[in-house]
Parts: C-alpha cells; structure tokens; sequence
C-alpha cells in the first residue's frame, strides 16, 4: 500500500548515504567527545550522594548502628580519595572526563573499561533499589 519502486538510480544513491554515515559515525575517537566541568561533576554527586541517600535507611536497619557508621567511615575515605586522585589526573591531562582520563592512560582498553563501570555501576544501582 505505502510501497513504492525504486530504480537503480536511486538505489546507488541511498546506498552511498548509508554508507558515508556509517562511516562517520565509526571514525569518531574517544578523544571527540567532550563532557562539561558541570557533566562531570553532576556525574560524581549523581552516583555518589543520592544512591547513599536512597539506600542508607535499610542500610542501617539491615547492619546496626556501630557497624553502620564505621562501614560508612570508611566507604567516605575510599570516596574522598578516589575524588582527588580522579581530580588530580584531571588537571594533569586537562580533560573532565572519566572516559578520556582512562582512554589516555590505557587507550581504547581504558577507554572502553570507564564506559563499562559507569554503565554497569548504574545498572546495579536500580537493581540494587529494587531489591
């Protein structure tokens, strides 16, 4: 009913369409994408703040008092650490991404691994609300 005939013409040059935007799409490199000052920092508070503010009620009923605050003691220690050690590589290699950070310190391999945590740290966050 909506079909219409299309002749070789045509055909070539929706191919060649295709194809041009296939391969614009497959010469980009991790070192194009650019995220914001802001995009990063809202990244960090995102995963960092609100996931401990969702979760930390049933944390506390789940684990008690004492061993509630000396757990989350330490998870601050871990957090304020990694923050300045990703902070301070930051200003060494002028970038404020997580993804170039790992894709100048290790290639496509780190590039790749830095997409793949924060993708799969998100993942398991809701899985983790859920549960």
């Amino acid at each position: 009913m909506f079909s219409r005939n299309i002749d070789e013409n045509e055909k070539q040059e929706l191919s060649k369409n295709l194809l041009s935007k296939i391969k614009d799409t497959t010469e980009e490199t991790p070192e194009d994408k650019k995220l914001s000052f802001w995009a990063t920092l809202f990244t960090f508070i995102k995963l960092n703040i609100v996931s401990g503010f969702l979760f930390l009620p049933n944390g506390f009923k789940n684990g008690g008092w004492l061993f509630s605050m000396i757990a989350m003691f330490g998870i601050m220690c871990l957090n304020v650490y990694s923050m300045i050690s990703i902070c301070e590589s930051s200003d060494k290699l002028k970038t404020y991404s997580l993804s170039k950070i790992g894709y100048k310190s290790l290639k496509k391999f780190g590039y790749y691994i830095c997409e793949f945590g924060i993708a799969f740290t998100s993942v398991l966050l809701i899985f983790l609300y859920v549960c």
